[in-house]
């Protein structure tokens, strides 16, 4: 038992990364002990005869995480309706900034309802662009759950790009005057993030 734990231990340390040493490091531009970069050393090397002519190697990595940048213009479309009709509008932009993939997809999402009407939903759609033209083909309010957007790291993402979400309501005869509404969730998910950040943010390492 007790050669066994030993073989665990010895495991246990061989997995430990060759992390020696983890020296202070400081912002370029003002000489602020850094927040946002750490850096450790690793290896070594040394000798000692009468050998003329000594060589070794030194290596230098970067290992950079996934940042974003996001801002949305509103998160509440309030709708007011004097008359039945078939309503859209694109009163809601995205402002999206990262250096890596990005995936944005979505829950919740389902047509307005209410109790009270006759008819107890508004059929409801709406529609994500990056430019400025009306939308031609519309998605399903509930449909948008199984949606999955993907926007690729490029030069127009690094420098922020922009995209502009669509909202539109059909109003029948036979929805009643009263309140309708729902409230989905949008999911911001850095694809290409590194596991040395954890679930907030922060160090992992």
């Amino acid at each position: 038992m007790k050669k066994m734990l030993a073989i665990v231990m010895v495991l246990g340390l061989l997995s430990i990364p060759a992390l020696a040493f983890e020296p202070t490091v400081w912002n370029t531009e003002d000489g602020e002990v850094a927040e946002h970069a750490r850096v450790f050393t690793a290896g070594g090397s040394q000798g000692a005869c009468n050998k003329p002519v000594w060589t070794f190697e030194m290596t230098t990595t970067a290992s950079v995480a996934q940042w974003i940048n996001w801002h949305v213009s509103a998160t509440t479309w309030e709708w007011y309706v004097r008359k039945p009709g078939d309503y859209y509008t694109d009163c809601i932009s995205f402002n999206l900034q990262s250096n890596g993939d990005i995936a944005i997809t979505f829950s919740g999402f389902a047509d307005l309802y209410s109790e009270e009407s006759i008819k107890q939903t508004i059929d409801t759609y709406y529609y994500a662009t990056l430019t400025d033209d009306h939308p031609t083909e519309w998605i399903r309010a509930e449909d948008l759950n199984y949606e999955s957007i993907l926007i690729p790291d490029s030069q127009e993402l690094h420098e922020g790009d922009q995209a502009k979400l669509w909202n539109r309501i059909v109003v029948e005869e036979c929805n009643s005057a009263c309140e309708y509404g729902n409230t989905g969730t949008v999911i911001i998910t850095l694809v290409n993030q590194k596991d040395w950040i954890d679930e907030q943010g922060g160090w992992d390492i």
